[in-house]
C-alpha cells in the first residue's frame, strides 16, 4: 500500500477535503484528469441493471485515484493511492509552495509520501526497508528508480566511480509500544550498510531521509529528499516568510525573558514550533 500521511491540528474533515482538492489538482497537472468508468448500458432487465450498477459501484470504489483509510491516530490522515507516485506528487507540491509562497491549504500541516506499509515489527520493517532503500543506496542496483551513487551523463553512462550516499532516519511512533526506537534505528543502519559500506549518516544535510512512521500495529515508510530544505515537509513552515519566523522567535524569547526563566529554558521554548512537535529524528532521544 502506498499513499500520503497528512497531519493536522484538529478539523480532520476539513483537512480531508483540502487534501482531496490539493492532490487532485496536482494529479491532474502531472498525470492528466482522472478517467471515469464507462456507464453501464441501460438495456436489459431490471435485475440485470441492478447487478450492473452494483458491479459498477464496486469498480468505481476500486478505481478511485485517492481514498481515505482509517489511520488509527488522531490528527493523522492516510490517503491511499494506486495510480500515482506519492514522492513525485509531494515533491512538486512542496517545490511550488517554496517558490510561490502561497498556502493552498489552511488545515494541512505536514504531508508525507508513503511508499510502503508493513507490520510494526523488526522483521517486517527490515524487509520493507531493504526493498525501498535499494534504489537509493545500492550502487549496483539495476532497475527502475532514482540513480544512486553514480553520476550519469546525458548518454546514460556513469561519469564517476560509485560513492556512498548520506542518510538520516526520522522515526515517529503513535498509539503503539510494540517496538523500540533504538531497535528500529539499529536495523535501518544494518539495511543501509548492507547496500554499500560507503553509505554514511548525516544528521544536518543528508542526501536522503528515511521516514519511519509507526501507527498502532502498522509501519509506514518512505525515502525522501530535501527533507530539511522543505521544513520537514510542513506546508505552513515553507510558505512562512523568514522575517515572520524571526519575529515569532523574538516574541517567544521576550515572553520567556519576562517570566524570569533561565537561559536554558529559553532555548527549549523557542524550539517548540508546530513543525517540530512530536518529531523524533535520528539525533534525538526521547
Amino acid at each position: 500500500m502506498k499513499g500520503f500521511l497528512i497531519t493536522c491540528n484538529g478539523y480532520e474533515k476539513q483537512c480531508i477535503k483540502e487534501a482531496y482538492n490539493l492532490l487532485n489538482e496536482y494529479a491532474d497537472q502531472i498525470y492528466g484528469q482522472e478517467k471515469k468508468p464507462d456507464e453501464s448500458d441501460s438495456e436489459g432487465s431490471d435485475v440485470d441493471n441492478l447487478e450492473k450498477q452494483i458491479d459498477s459501484m464496486k469498480k468505481k470504489s476500486k478505481e478511485k485515484r485517492f481514498q481515505v483509510v482509517e489511520s488509527g491516530a488522531t490528527n493523522c490522515i492516510f490517503i491511499r493511492t494506486s495510480s500515482v507516485d506519492p514522492e513525485r506528487m509531494v515533491y512538486k507540491i512542496l517545490e511550488d509552495a517554496k517558490k510561490e509562497k502561497i498556502l493552498k491549504s489552511r488545515h494541512i500541516q505536514r504531508i508525507l509520501p508513503i511508499k510502503g506499509v508493513c507490520r510494526a515489527d523488526i522483521e517486517g520493517i527490515s524487509k520493507l526497508a531493504s526493498t525501498l532503500t535499494k534504489p537509493f543506496f545500492d550502487p549496483n542496483f539495476d532497475g527502475p528508480g532514482e540513480p544512486t551513487s553514480a553520476e550519469v551523463s546525458d548518454t546514460g553512462k556513469c561519469t564517476k566511480e560509485p560513492v556512498g550516499r548520506s542518510y538520516c532516519v526520522v522515526f515517529k511512533q503513535r498509539n503503539s509500544n510494540l517496538i523500540k526506537r533504538d531497535d528500529v534505528i539499529g536495523e535501518m543502519h544494518k539495511v543501509i550498510l548492507s547496500h554499500s559500506a560507503d553509505n554514511s549518516v548525516n544528521l544536518s544535510s543528508p542526501d536522503y531521509v528515511i521516514i519511519v512512521e509507526v501507527i498502532r500495529s502498522k509501519c509506514l515508510m518512505s525515502v525522501v529528499k530535501s527533507y530539511f530544505e522543505f521544513k520537514k515537509y510542513n506546508l505552513h513552515e515553507i510558505v512562512m516568510p523568514s522575517d515572520s519566523k524571526m519575529q515569532k522567535e523574538t516574541e517567544t524569547m521576550a515572553n520567556v525573558i519576562e517570566t524570569d526563566v533561565s537561559p536554558a529554558d529559553i532555548v527549549d521554548t523557542t524550539n517548540t514550533s508546530e513543525s517540530n512537535k512530536g518529531d523524533t529524528s535520528f539525533e534525538e532521544t526521547k
